[in-house]
């Protein structure tokens, strides 16, 4: 049988399988487990971050080394530090004298804490005074990245058993691990003031303080079978 047309004919058949190859191109249902797994654990700091704050008036030809001026100020508050300058605000008077107002900061071990307030003002000299602006002991970005890696891994290990109780279950489908999707807010918000610390509370602390943060890590873990797992190897 044929259709006649404008500009010839096709045969019925032709247009037949055009109209059925989009159904037979998608194949049997999707077969698919849907999981939300969730793990938490708490990472560890025992070093804090300390902010200085420096105000020093200086002779305008002194200026110059004036950054080396303060970080070796620093450097005799606290010799095994790594000190970092995040504000260097500098004002000129006309009594030929520089006004500097510099914040440093640096990961300090919580031993070398102890005291710390009576250290800046033994580190502070003529034209050069030197504060505690705030011990904050929220954990380095470091810190928080190896107990995500845990976290992942324990999630990873959740999924697979997961795998193996759905196989043991349905061992015809022949399940697979399709897709983990890492969701969530992965750090768990602490209130500010259980990490900062007062200059003058410094002296009082303990020898050694160890403060942890809670990190939770949520995944949503497809499990596929059937055209649904070849799509997802594919």
């Amino acid at each position: 049988m044929r259709l006649k047309g404008s500009k010839g004919v096709l045969p019925l058949v032709a247009i037949v399988a055009l109209w059925t190859a989009p159904a037979l191109a998608r194949g049997p249902a999707d077969d698919r487990i849907v999981l939300d797994l969730a793990r938490e654990g708490w990472v560890e700091t025992k070093t804090a971050e300390v902010v200085l704050a420096v105000n020093a008036t200086l002779k305008q030809e002194e200026s110059a080394n004036v950054r080396q001026t303060i970080l070796a100020a620093l450097q005799k508050l606290s010799p095994d530090a790594d000190w970092r300058i995040t504000t260097f605000n500098r004002n000129a008077d006309r009594s030929g004298l520089d006004s500097w107002y510099v914040e440093a900061q640096a990961r300090i071990d919580d031993t070398g804490l102890d005291g710390m307030r009576a250290a800046a003002d033994k580190a502070s000299q003529p034209g050069m005074t030197i504060t505690v602006n705030a011990i904050n002991f929220t954990p380095t970005l470091a810190e928080v990245e190896a107990t995500r890696a845990a976290l992942r891994q324990a999630i990873y290990k959740d999924a697979q058993a997961e795998l193996d109780r759905v196989n043991a279950a349905f061992p015809d489908a022949h399940y697979r691990i399709n897709l983990v999707n890492f969701t969530g807010r992965a750090v768990a918000p602490v209130p500010q003031p259980q990490f900062m610390a007062r200059a003058d509370a410094v002296a009082a602390a303990p020898k050694a303080i160890a403060v942890e943060d809670r990190i939770q890590l949520q995944a949503t873990v497809v499990l596929a079978a059937g055209e649904a797992a070849k799509e997802g190897g594919e």
